[in-house]
């Protein structure tokens, strides 16, 4: 049993070696100030639509730099039609979160806001 410990503390130590040694940085620039709000949670569709969040855009756009949308394409997966990671067809954007054209509202408000 102690053999496997000190397995396991070794592979963590070099673990956390080869992570300073890269020196990894975020994908976001240090002096950067954004804030980014998630849009969605699982199953929210009937409370996040494209044109229910088009209504809170001034809102949402007063307050948070960012807003991460769910996968816009129609996809299978998840309990509802078209809603999940796993997208269809990646040129049609219409599926359980609205139109494409509501989509494209939804960014234009935001934008504007």
């Amino acid at each position: 049993m102690k053999d496997f410990y000190l397995k396991i503390k070794s592979f963590f130590l070099s673990f956390v070696f080869i992570l300073s040694a890269t020196n990894l940085f975020s994908q976001v620039p240090l002096n950067s100030t954004d804030v980014m709000l998630q849009g969605f949670y699982w199953n929210s569709f009937s409370e996040t639509r494209w044109n229910q969040l088009t209504q809170q855009a001034e809102e949402l756009s007063s307050y948070f730099d960012m807003l991460w949308l769910p996968p816009s394409a129609a996809a299978e997966g998840g309990n509802y039609n078209n809603m999940g990671y796993h997208p269809l067809q990646w040129s049609n954007q219409n599926s359980t979160w609205g139109t494409e054209e509501e989509l494209k509202t939804l960014i234009n408000s935001l934008k504007a806001g």
